[in-house]
Parts: C-alpha cells; sequence; structure tokens
C-alpha cells in the first residue's frame, strides 16, 4: 500500500491551490522528471520537483537521463511511469525487498504523459525495470517496448509480487527468475513480434504468469536455467491462462544444459490452470539416424524410457528419399502381419500407420528402414541437401517431431566451418559442387567460446600479405574481409585456422560469409566433428577438365583395375583404380572448379561488398590489422 502522504511546505501551498482547482475542473498532471544518478526514488532531491512523484497530484514520473532509481520501502505512488521517454534515452527502476510501488490511473488532462497509471517501460529508449523477491508493483497496464527490458525475482529473498489490473504487453524483453511469485494480469496478455520471454528455471517449479484473459504468444521463447538438471518428465508451467492463441516465432533453447540419448525440450499449450497452460517439458524422443556413407535409415529410441507410436512420416522436399529400398515396419512384419499400413512411397515421403494398436520401442531398441537416404544432387550452392522431416504420432493423439540425425561424411553444399570437438582445431571447406570466391566472412558466439589465437588468412598469407585484412578478434566474433578482390575456393578445398574453439565452450558458432558480387551475406554450415580432407584437385575429375563429366567415366574404364590412381590425375579416392573409384566420380558428377565469367580473377577489382557482411552481420566497428602475436497508450485487446 502507498505509504501515508508527507508534504513539503511547497507541496501544502500547491495542495491548497489544486484543491480550489479541482472545484471547477479537472486537474493538470505533472511531469516529474528524475534528475539524480543513481539514488532513492523516495528522496526529492532525485527529482525535479524536489518531491517524490505523487499520485494525488497526478504526478507521472519520468527516467530518461541514464539515471537508477532504487527503492526499498513504500512509496507514496504515482500517475504512471515513463522509462526511456525518447531515442538515446535510457532509465532504470530497482524495487528491492521490502519496496512497494504501485501506479494508479487518476483524471487529471495528460502533459506530456496521460496519469492514466500505465508502466511504459522503454517508451522509445531503453528502460528496465526490476523488481526483486521481497519487492511489488502494481499498475493499471504494464507496456514493454523493444528497448525495454521487466525481470521478476532476479535477486532478493522470497516472493516478488507483480500485477497489471489491465493487460501486458511486451515487445522487449520479459524475464521471471525461479518460483515463488505472485505475477498477474487482469485481462489480455501479448507476446509481440520483437519480444523475447525468459522462464529462467531454477527449481523442480517455476512461477507461471497468471492471465485472467487470453495470452497471445509470438516472439522468441527463450528459457534458460540455472542448478537444474532436466530429466525426462520434468515440466514447468510458464503461463497459466483462461485462453492462449498464436505460436512463438522461434524456441530457443540453447541457454538450457543440453541433453544427449534423444531427450528433448518440448514447449506446448495444453490444458489446465485456469483454461490453458504454456509448459516447458522434456520428453524422450525417437530419432531417425540417417548415414550418409551407406545411406541406411534407422528409427530408433536413444534414450532409456521406452516411447509409444503409433504412425509416422518421413518427408523431403527435394526427393532423397529412394522409396524402392524402403523396408518398412510393414514389411519386417513388426507386431504382426499388417499390423502396419504402408501408405503409397515415394521420393517425398514415407508413411505408415498402426490403425488397430501401437508400438512401444524400447531404449536402446531400433528399426533399419533400409537405403532410402538419397541426397539431391546438382542443388544450387547453398541448398542444403539434408532437407528430411521426421514426425511420428501417439496413442494419446500427440504429433511430435522426432530427431534428424545425420552422421558419415557429410555433405553440406555449402561453405562450411569444421570443428574437431577434442581438440578445438577448426577448418573452412567448401562442400558444394563449384567454386565459390569468397570476398569475408564471420564467425560468431553468442557465449564466448571463441579463442583469439587462431590462425587466420591474414596469418597465413592466403593470396598474399595483406590480401585479407582480420579485424580485432574476441571471444564472441572473429572476421576477415578482402576488400580489393576474392580468394577461389574450389569443391572440396578449403583453409585451416588453427585452434579457434574453447573445447569447455558451447557449440553455438555461427558463420557468416560473403561471396564476391553478393551484397546479401549467406550463412554457412557449422559442424562439429573429425576435420575432412581437403583436395589439392576436383574429386571425380579424372581427366583434369575442371568438370567431373561423363568423360571421367571413360578414363575411368579404361584403366579398372590399374595398381595406382595416377591416370586418375590423382583424382580419386586412394589406393588403385576399383569400383569405389567409380562410387567416388558418381557422388562428385556435376562438380566444377570453373569460377564463372563473373567471377573471374580477370574481372575488374568490385565494390567493397564485403563490407556489407561485417556491417549486416556484425555490427563491427572498422577493421584494424592485428599485430603478430513516447509512443501512445495502446487500446486494450
Amino acid at each position: 500500500m502507498p505509504k501515508p502522504q508527507a508534504f513539503s511546505a511547497s507541496r501544502l501551498r500547491l495542495l491548497i491551490t489544486t484543491t480550489a482547482l479541482l472545484v471547477a475542473t479537472n486537474a493538470q498532471a505533472f511531469d516529474v522528471f528524475w534528475t539524480g544518478g543513481v539514488g532513492s526514488w523516495t528522496s526529492g532531491g532525485n527529482w525535479d520537483a524536489q518531491a517524490e512523484p505523487d499520485s494525488f497530484f497526478e504526478d507521472v514520473p519520468i527516467i530518461n537521463n541514464g539515471g537508477t532509481a532504487t527503492l526499498s520501502t513504500s512509496a507514496i505512488g504515482a500517475a504512471g511511469l515513463v522509462l526511456g521517454q525518447s531515442a538515446g534515452d535510457s532509465g532504470t527502476v530497482i524495487i528491492q525487498p521490502g519496496g512497494d510501488l504501485e501506479l494508479i490511473d487518476t483524471p487529471g488532462a495528460a502533459s506530456l504523459v496521460p496519469p492514466d497509471g500505465i508502466a511504459n517501460i522503454g517508451l522509445a529508449g531503453q528502460a528496465l525495470l526490476e523488481v526483486h523477491g521481497g519487492g511489488s508493483f502494481s499498475s493499471t497496464s504494464i507496456d514493454i517496448n523493444a528497448l525495454g527490458a521487466l525481470r521478476v525475482g532476479t535477486a532478493g529473498a522470497g516472493g516478488a509480487t507483480v500485477a497489471s489490473t489491465g493487460s501486458l504487453f511486451n515487445d522487449g524483453v520479459l524475464e521471471v527468475r525461479g518460483a515463488g511469485h505472485a505475477f498477474t494480469v487482469a485481462t489480455n496478455a501479448s507476446l509481440e513480434g520483437n519480444s523475447v520471454f525468459v522462464p529462467h528455471l531454477t527449481s523442480s517449479v517455476h512461477s507461471a504468469i497468471g492471465v485472467t484473459g487470453n495470452a497471445a504468444l509470438g516472439g522468441v521463447l527463450r528459457p534458460m536455467a540455472t542448478g537444474v538438471v532436466p530429466a525426462v518428465g520434468d515440466s514447468w508451467d510458464l503461463i497459466d491462462a483462461e485462453t492462449i492463441s498464436g505460436g512463438f516465432a522461434n524456441t530457443d533453447f540453447s541457454a538450457l544444459p543440453a541433453l544427449s540419448g534423444g531427450r528433448v525440450y518440448r514447449a506446448s499449450v495444453e490444458a489446465g490452470g485456469s483454461g490453458q497452460v504454456l509448459r516447458l517439458g522434456v520428453d524422450q524422443s525417437l530419432t531417425l539416424r540417417v548415414d550418409w556413407s551407406t545411406k541406411e535409415v534407422t528409427l530408433m529410441n536413444q534414450g532409456t524410457d521406452p516411447v509409444t507410436l503409433d504412425g509416422y512420416s518421413v518427408a523431403s522436399i527435394q526427393g532423397s528419399l529412394n522409396a524402392a529400398s524402403f523396408n518398412g515396419l510393414d514389411d519386417q512384419n513388426v507386431g504382426g502381419a499388417d499390423a502396419w499400413q504402408e501408405a503409397n512411397p515415394t521420393a517425398n515421403s514415407l508413411n505408415e500407420l498402426n490403425p488397430l494398436g501401437s508400438l512401444s520401442i524400447a531404449g536402446g531398441q531400433d528399426y533399419l528402414l533400409g537405403e532410402v537416404f538419397a541426397p539431391a544432387l546438382s542443388l544450387p550452392f547453398g541448398a542444403s541437401p539434408e532437407d528430411i522431416g521426421f514426425e511420428y504420432s501417439t496413442p494419446t493423439g500427440e504429433l511430435l517431431s522426432g530427431i534428424v540425425e545425420y552422421v558419415g561424411e557429410r555433405d553440406t553444399n555449402n561453405l562450411r566451418l569444421t570443428v574437431d570437438p577434442s581438440t578445438g582445431q577448426a577448418q573452412l571447406r567448401n562442400d558444394g559442387g563449384v567454386p565459390i570466391a569468397l570476398d569475408g566472412y564471420s564467425i560468431l558466439s553468442g557465449t564466448g567460446s571463441l579463442l583469439t589465437s587462431w590462425q587466420s588468412l591474414d596469418d597465413q598469407n592466403v593470396d598474399g600479405a595483406n590480401a585479407w585484412n582480420e579485424a580485432a578478434p574476441t571471444a564472441n566474433e572473429v572476421s576477415e574481409l578482402n576488400p580489393a578482390a576474392s580468394t577461389t575456393i574450389t569443391p572440396n578445398q578449403g583453409h585451416d585456422l588453427g585452434v579457434l574453439w574453447d573445447t569447455s565452450g558451447a557449440r553455438d558458432l555461427q558463420l557468416v560469409f560473403s561471396l564476391l558480387g553478393e551484397a546479401t551475406p549467406r550463412t554457412g554450415a557449422v559442424i562439429f566433428g573429425d576435420l575432412p580432407e581437403l583436395s589439392d584437385g576436383l574429386w571425380g575429375d579424372y581427366n583434369g577438365n575442371g568438370v567431373v563429366d561423363a568423360a571421367d567415366f571413360t578414363v575411368w574404364r579404361d584403366h579398372l583395375n590399374d595398381p595406382d590412381e595416377s591416370a586418375l590425375n590423382g583424382n580419386g579416392n586412394g589406393g588403385g583404380v576399383d569400383m569405389s573409384d567409380y562410387d567416388f566420380w558418381v557422388s562428385h558428377f556435376g562438380e566444377t572448379n570453373l569460377l564463372p565469367a563473373s567471377l573471374s580473377h580477370s574481372a575488374s577489382v568490385p565494390e567493397p561488398t564485403g563490407l556489407t557482411l561485417l556491417a549486416l552481420a556484425l555490427g563491427a566497428s572498422g577493421l584494424s590489422r592485428r599485430q603478430p602475436r513516447g509512443r501512445p497508450r495502446r487500446e486494450e485487446k
């Protein structure tokens, strides 16, 4: 509850005047600005009015000078709150244990901000409102804008109380840490397109946001955990509402503990609580293992808990399935003859259904479905041949996405960053079937798992001294740019980058790169595994003309059973000339190391499109050589 009012002499004189005016007309609200740095909310000297904001005077406190107001006692109460009023402004309020701030809707006419009891967190600038355990905050509506953040329970002991007597709009960051908090919304809640919802798990239970009306989901769900070891069957309710609509554009589980053995995190809307709940859980999932080397596809349970299904589907938009080799559960008489029914298999879809029963797959059990992986050839560079999707249904009516795991020597058809997980050694390699003209790239790690002692192309003098310029490396990003030309990397060729990754760090690396003549950066492939061999030539190009074509078959046929591969220009798979070199030729058919004329080295010096890479992907500052070692109130929705 607001504390009793204690008026200064100036406030008393103003009170007399205001009381007289109230007889004739509605009062004019006052915008009260924070002038302090870090200080107490209740200290009048921190406000331009020389008094704590007061809802009786319809004061709307505004913090836009980068200051931080702390509150550890009950405040008088205010007629609203604005943090980060304009672009470039910032403001913070921290409600500590024992602190209590209530925003009240008053009838006065607005000055700059209506005195309607709304919390505007980041009206146009940056803002933070923290409510610690033991603290309390209430308002008529909570509006978190794009550069704003509301964090609940991030410090202090005990539970925090946050209440909106109206709505909740989040287009910024909303974090709720741990259990024991009371966070309630009296009408509707909306997680909008730019929102990031961060449930911070600290135990087996969590404080759900209670919404009396509808909770509309959107933006990003990014849960994190501290001191939690998730196990199959664990679940946490994140939102409890009468109804829940919409869905998240992205679910990011990278800040949660890594799972293994086919265990997965799932976020789902289920019946419960006040009507529906948004629930995060840990499930045992089925895995579809796809082997690049053997082309075998296996349905398996990598965990210890059984998984029951009554139907499944394997799909490929690119037509990467060999239907003729499909050996389904129906073919294997799993569960008895005709227990499973197989739909007509195609290159795009393999489906089976058990209409009268189900199958329980025990931990460690698997079913080989045949050599059905037939990766599409001659895809445009950058189009991944790994497009297989896997879903299965359960007897309870759930349709779940399973895990697709690729093993063997993979072909990403992209610029590939491979990292040895045991050593941190890294390598860039052209996994595509055409040469590329690389003029810039960046490797990113959100958790800071990069090592700055790597070996850049600049360090290695690739294409000559100073051809590449390296940005100052950090644990979060390493970048290089070739400002005047480009480096050609033909299929299966590449460059070692030294020890780039901290083996104790998160596997969260991203590769962004720019090709000569392209203004938009591309996203490369990142694989943690054994470093592949780098070719000196073009694999499968047995006649050395720069293209793997039908003429190479003739060379192979004429030299079959030769004791060495000198007749194949060293572009075979090693050893003598045998049937495996035929398969090797087939796997690389159509590849070339001939650059298109528009990207040849004789082309004129291009515009510095590599700068786009750093500007768009990194927001980095200029490259340097490294020395050798008030938006308006929203209507209720």
